[in-house]
């Protein structure tokens, strides 16, 4: 590697320190909240690559570092606590990228002709795994609420009812009504699970759970691909599957539903699915 002018080393330095200390939270979130091998994995050989990257200058950069003279080490402005795992990975993505983006344009602006950083690509993989990370996060929270009283209605007879049972999760299904009118059920329903912090999703009709903004959609075997359903719904969207057996129920969670519920006349209850929440009846 081409040697760095020195009045750039600070600069690089103090970025690198950033986008690795940023990669490592998130790297820790997605191994110990979520459990994902897969995104851990890729976080970390992302950081271990930044370190890669600049080994053959790490003493020139330790040594033009200057932490008691930095004029910039006092914050202007307080940092406001987060109020989820959530918002912490969209601090430390935001974190990460903006100090690439230096890195890259630093980089760029000196003689240097060759670098083994790809600062460019390490960014735009870090805004697509935070968008990954989001949504996991997003919908282990709300997974959790839909395992614990879940019920179903398809009229607003039906619905208001459901909410005397105080549940945490309400499938509103179209049961026969145009879709005009399902959709204004729908946007009622919505409004007052909102108010009452009750999950609130909708059986088959996709467009409708788009339209109304529902926290998600319970699907069957002639649905639309999960991996579509999920663009159309958005990151914290839940996807629900009707399984009547096993072999259902194992297709739908490879296919990366987030809970089923169990329809089949055998059951699929004692069909062992650790990582997914399996509902008795809809």
């Amino acid at each position: 590697m081409a040697t760095f002018p020195q009045k750039t080393l600070r600069i690089i330095d103090a970025n690198l320190d950033r986008a690795t200390e940023g990669l490592r939270v998130l790297e820790d979130i997605a191994r110990f909240a979520l459990d994902s091998e897969p995104i851990s994995q890729e976080l970390k050989a992302l950081r271990h690559s930044l370190h890669q990257a600049f080994d053959e200058v790490k003493f020139e950069l330790i040594s033009s570092r200057d932490s008691p003279g930095d004029v910039g080490r006092g914050s202007a402005f307080p940092k406001e606590p987060a109020e989820s795992l959530v918002e912490t990975v969209v601090a430390n993505s935001r974190r990460v990228a903006q100090s690439m983006r230096t890195i890259e344009e630093i980089l760029r602006s000196t003689d240097t002709k060759t670098c083994a950083v790809d600062a460019e690509g390490v960014r735009f993989r870090v805004y697509a795994l935070e968008k990954e990370l989001v949504s996991e996060l997003s919908r282990k929270l709300n997974r959790a609420l839909v395992g614990r009283l879940y019920v179903s209605a398809d009229s607003q007879e039906t619905f208001y009812k459901a909410l005397d049972m105080e549940p945490s999760a309400i499938q509103l299904n179209p049961s026969g009504q145009s879709r005009t009118d399902f959709w204004e059920l729908a946007v009622e329903c919505r409004d007052i699970c909102a108010e009452k912090k009750i999950l609130f999703l909708i059986g088959e009709r996709i467009d409708v759970a788009a339209a109304v903004k529902a926290d998600g959609v319970v699907i069957g075997r002639d649905s639309l691909p999960v991996k579509v359903i999920r663009e159309l719904l958005g990151l914290k969207s839940l996807i629900g599957f009707v399984a009547r057996d096993a072999s259902e129920a194992t297709t739908a969670q490879d296919a990366g539903v987030d809970f089923l519920i169990d329809a089949g006349v055998n059951g699929i209850s004692e069909w062992e699915t650790p990582e997914l929440p399996v509902i008795k009846t809809c």
